[in-house]
């Protein structure tokens, strides 16, 4: 029989039948599998200590009787008497306990000589209660706590480099549904690499800088199937598989169970701690701050773009479709054909009245500018794009392509915000001898907030007209 076939049969748990089996009253055989194997006589002795102990018999004499030592009718004489003693005992404190309440004495009075008098010394008899009975364990539930936020924390920043840097996600966009991805995949790592690290090592990255191993009972590292039965349980029974909210009631839960007992996926393996010196706290730290300046830098990475330094158009639009997806823009490109001229390119970018003209400006192959210029008159009822989005990553592709330019800049995020300040009004921007200005002019067109288009109403016969220039130079 199979040890969880054990605990239906008997009602005990894992960590009793451990508790047990160590004490020497049962022996079980080990599989092939080095499982072991209980028999039909194993189950009797350990229902005869479950009644045994359930009637307050010490674990001494069950001992004892099964070794041989005594009789049961010898034991149950003196348990008998224990039994007498300690209900005497009772009925004392009951009869002192009435007494003081009728005097109605209070805390502090109480007149201690006067009611010590009134109490005959009794064998007090203690009887520990089965579910007592199980394997000590070392209690470092704080040390074995962080020692599985590190684990958690650095797999789940393992996951959020790959979305950055070979995904290339903007993990920051992703929302509550990324977090919950993030949740998801991290778990499903643990659950396989943890099982592989215990099996090789013995220990696990938070395990080791805090000094804790992971062994069997014979002081040997656990086979893989193990490792991986003990994880399981662990992130269910333990950490509630990191599922928000929930994952506090079972923690809270399992730290209740650990002060008094094994945790019920530890029964098939011991916690060796190495020692408690104040440098792995210091290593410790150190760890989550290298990780956290990490995955801070990588995801600064996205933000640089592809080329930098003297860059051609090509290398533009490159960056420029590096940022619009990385962003999750969705801009339309400014261009529709790789440009031909040596110094300005004029590409028209929709075949209808509202195409904005694009120029690209190039001195000896090298960009050194972009224009922009948009005309649009006496057209009732139409909606036209502020081309807003395509402004910021044209300013994204080629101010952030310079030199001076760097991951820990920011410059990027100063374009975002001021180009979200200004979404349709002119405005002048330079940064790394790169100048920016927009001029717009409007009549009879209003801006629609929230959608980058502007508007003419037909309710009136005024002339409208919607002019915009766009350059950056350098």
């Amino acid at each position: 029989m199979t040890i969880k076939e054990v605990e239906q049969a008997t009602g005990m748990t894992r960590a009793n039948i451990r508790f047990y089996e160590a004490e020497g009253f049962i022996s079980p055989e080990r599989n092939d599998n080095g499982y072991r194997c209980y028999s039909e006589e194993d189950i009797k002795v350990l229902e005869r200590i479950k009644l045994l102990r359930s009637l307050h018999i010490s674990l001494e004499n069950v001992k004892q009787m099964h070794g041989g030592q005594k009789e049961l009718g010898d034991v149950l004489i003196e348990h008998l008497n224990q039994l007498d003693a300690s209900k005497k005992d009772i009925e004392q404190s009951q009869r002192i306990c009435r007494t003081m309440k009728d005097d109605g004495v209070r805390y502090g009075s109480l007149n201690v000589q006067k009611y010590s008098n009134l109490y005959e010394n009794s064998n007090n008899v203690i009887s520990a209660e089965i579910e007592n009975d199980v394997l000590p364990t070392q209690k470092i539930p704080f040390r074995r706590f962080f020692a599985r936020m590190l684990d958690y924390y650095f797999y789940g920043s393992l996951w959020s480099v790959f979305l950055t840097m070979v995904a290339k996600i903007n993990v920051s966009q992703m929302g509550t549904l990324g977090d919950l991805l993030k949740v998801f995949v991290t778990v499903i790592m643990i659950r396989f690499i943890e099982p592989l690290l215990l099996c090789l090592f013995g220990t696990t990255f938070g395990k080791w800088i805090l000094g804790i191993s992971i062994l069997d009972e014979d002081g040997n590292k656990l086979t893989y199937k193990a490792a991986s039965e003990r994880t399981s349980e662990m992130l269910w029974k333990g950490v509630g598989c990191h599922i928000p909210f929930f994952d506090l009631i079972r923690m809270r839960k399992s730290y209740k169970e650990y002060q008094y007992r094994n945790l019920d996926w530890e029964c098939d393996s011991c916690i060796i701690t190495k020692d408690d010196r104040v440098w792995r706290s210091f290593a410790y730290c150190g760890t989550c701050i290298a990780i956290f300046v990490g995955v801070f830098i990588t995801m600064l990475v996205p933000h640089k773009p592809k080329y930098q330094g003297e860059i051609t158009v090509a290398q533009f639009q490159e960056n420029y479709e590096h940022f619009n997806k990385y962003y999750g823009i969705s801009a339309d490109e400014w261009w529709n054909e790789k440009p031909e001229s040596p110094y300005v390119v004029v590409v028209d970018v929709e075949p209808d009245w509202m195409k904005p003209k694009v120029a690209f400006i190039e001195e000896d192959g090298i960009m050194k500018g972009l224009s922009m210029e948009l005309a649009v008159e006496d057209v009732p009822g139409a909606y036209i794009s502020t081309y807003q989005d395509e402004m910021v990553l044209s300013m994204l592709s080629f101010i952030c392509a310079q030199e001076e330019h760097h991951i820990f800049s920011q410059t990027w995020d100063e374009i975002l915000k001021f180009s979200e300040l200004m979404p349709y009004e002119e405005y002048v921007y330079e940064k790394y001898g790169v100048k920016v200005m927009r001029t717009v002019e409007c009549q009879g067109y209003s801006y629609i907030e929230g959608t980058q288009m502007m508007f003419a109403g037909e309710d009136d016969h005024n002339m409208k007209c919607y002019r915009l220039k766009f350059e950056i130079t350098k």
